[in-house]
């Protein structure tokens, strides 16, 4: 779970009625959106500004493994497969995560009102929806 200026807070909800925070992972940033795959975190960073990568395969010894600076502050991330896509104040920016620790950015769209155009012609409608609807 994302906690803004606090980073990232992972919660233990295998019995719903009684979850339990079982880490904390503090950042540099302003955690505002976070993704979770396999051993990693794709985070958000709504302050700095960018994508930051933790290893969490272990819960107590969390750790930043990648980061991707983005000119503007990161709002919203989906990970889908092996791609992040992430919206910023510039637009609409396509980060590959093959490798979590060397992320780059191999698409980008320059403002959100071309964002629509994409709709019919991407599988990414709900991030794109998240984004700008």
């Amino acid at each position: 779970m994302a906690v803004g200026e606090e980073g990232l807070c992972s919660i233990n909800i295998s019995d719903p009625r009684n979850p339990e925070e079982i880490c904390f992972y503090s950042t540099l940033g302003w955690i505002s959106d976070v993704s979770v795959a396999d051993d990693f975190a794709y985070m958000a960073d709504e302050k700095e500004g960018g994508l930051r990568i933790a290893d969490i395969s272990d819960p107590d010894n969390s750790f930043e493994v990648g980061f991707l600076d983005t000119p503007e502050p990161v709002e919203n991330l989906e990970l889908v497969g092996t791609h992040v896509y992430i919206t910023d104040d510039n637009g609409f920016r396509v980060i590959d995560v093959s490798d979590p620790e060397n992320p780059s950015q191999v698409g980008f769209v320059i403002r959100r009102a071309m964002i629509s155009r994409l709709l019919e012609t991407t599988l990414i409608y709900p991030v794109i929806c998240m984004a700008v609807c």
